[in-house]
């Protein structure tokens, strides 16, 4: 007996079920050649169990269109040629997990579970937008979404065709991309000018997704802005028999500085600070000024500098001293050293030093609060030094 058989709508969605998930056939198409069968295709669609949140509204539709759990399958039964799938159309999903993130899908993404020579090996291919957080503090021990308060957020990073399987390769991705969006870093607007996907094998063998990035930090304005380069890193693990991928480093470097404020040029480089209590999230360290050099003659200093934010705003402090090489006699005192700075949504809590600071003058976050400082350093022939400071603004 040889024949092929078509069939259309043969269980309906709200009839069928797969281990407690409603199941279609919607098409079927059976071969037999001389007795003997030859093969079998398939088509529905299948409902997974994530659709309704208490409270909510039961959608009745099973049109995949109007319910984003409803999706798509095919499956292919070929013993001649010992191949047996079922692939699944996942590109109409709400957005799900993803490395720690949301990612939300594209119509072209795809499950494949497939059965060859008698090994299962599924696979995803997997395209659309993806946004996630991570924390600088070591703190990898979980995801979070972009909506979870982390210290570095970005909103929508692209990749096309990111196949994740259960043989070699593991992972690979066509490319990663991104939208012209402002991301976050501490509360800092982020800019993104670079990302980059790199796959390898840590010094234990486990595999390696590294995510590398080229970023450009906001400090207090466009032109005071800082570069930052970085890499984030997940690893495959295999616990009980079940593969995942997780977060296991993050590593955000480099912050370096370069802004052309035409009087003046700042160049150097700082370090994070995470949640103190004092002032926030924020960022520390000596930076280069060069003054003057648009009139022809300039003069360096090394400053001390911390931008930050705490509560609702930023705050931007710069503290420089200049020892002068040959100290100038006034009576019987001689001046050794000049500094100066400005703060801006700081104030200055004269109880206070700081061992930070160039001058030792301590300042606080303090809104809508500014100001300017000088220092002079007196050297006596009756003691080692005495600094005499004064500070003026609003």
């Amino acid at each position: 007996m040889t024949f092929s058989l078509f069939a259309y709508n043969m269980i309906a969605l709200e009839n069928g079920a797969a281990g407690g998930w409603p199941l279609s056939l919607d098409t079927l198409n059976l071969s037999i050649k001389r007795n003997e069968f030859q093969r079998l295709s398939l088509a529905g669609r299948i409902k997974l169990p994530i659709a309704s949140k208490k409270g909510q509204t039961v959608s009745t539709s099973t049109n995949p269109k109007d319910v984003p759990e409803i999706l798509t399958y095919r499956g292919l039964i070929d013993p001649i040629q010992e191949e047996y799938s079922l692939t699944i159309g996942i590109g109409n999903l709400k957005p799900l997990n993803m490395f720690g993130g949301q990612a939300t899908l594209a119509p072209n993404s795809y499950v494949e579970l497939k059965v060859s020579q008698g090994t299962f090996k599924p696979k995803a291919v997997l395209s659309g937008t993806w946004a996630f957080g991570v924390n600088l503090s070591g703190d990898v021990s979980g995801g979070a979404g972009a909506g979870t308060a982390k210290d570095v957020g970005f909103k929508q990073i692209n990749f096309q065709n990111l196949v994740l399987q259960t043989v070699e390769p593991y992972i690979s991705v066509t490319s990663f991309g991104y939208k012209d969006e402002t991301n976050s870093l501490g509360g800092f607007p982020l800019q993104i000018r670079r990302v980059q996907a790199s796959f390898g094998q840590n010094s234990s063998r486990q595999p390696t997704f590294i995510l590398g990035l080229g970023l450009d930090l906001t400090l207090q304005s466009k032109s005071f802005a800082a570069k930052v380069d970085g890499d984030i890193t997940w690893t495959k693990t295999t616990i009980n028999g079940e593969d995942s991928w997780d977060l296991s480093g993050v590593a955000l470097n480099n912050f370096a500085i370069d802004a052309d404020f035409s009087a003046f040029k700042i160049k150097g480089r700082l370090e994070f600070m995470r949640q103190d209590p004092i002032f926030g999230n924020g960022f520390k360290g000596t930076l280069n000024i060069n003054v003057g050099a648009a009139m022809g003659s300039s003069v360096t200093v090394d400053v001390k500098s911390i931008f930050g934010r705490v509560n609702d705003y930023y705050y931007f402090y710069l503290d420089a001293m200049v020892t002068l090489p040959v100290g100038i006699r006034i009576g019987p005192m001689e001046l050794y050293g000049l500094g100066g700075g400005f703060a801006i949504n700081m104030e200055r809590k004269p109880q206070k030093t700081s061992d930070f600071s160039m001058t030792g003058m301590a300042y606080e976050p303090k809104k809508d609060n500014y100001g300017v400082m000088f220092a002079l350093a007196f050297r006596s022939s009756f003691d080692a030094g005495k600094t005499l400071d004064g500070t003026g603004g609003s």
